[in-house]
């Protein structure tokens, strides 16, 4: 991101079709839930497919 312009790194096809995050369309996605300890030790992982629905669109 430049103050006059944006650059994308993957092309406009996959950054706002593909994998853009619109509010309210499914997109698949790969989740990992970890469980940690409160001294920040990792216990039980698990990794798997999802689905994902973003509710708003934010900037940054």
């Amino acid at each position: 991101y430049l103050p006059d312009r944006v650059i994308p790194m993957l092309p406009h096809e996959i950054s706002d079709g593909l994998c853009s995050l619109r509010p309210g369309e499914d997109k698949l996605a790969f989740t990992v839930d970890m469980l940690m300890s409160s001294d920040g030790s990792v216990g039980e992982v698990e990794f798997y497919p999802s689905m994902i629905r973003s509710s708003a669109r934010l900037t940054y």
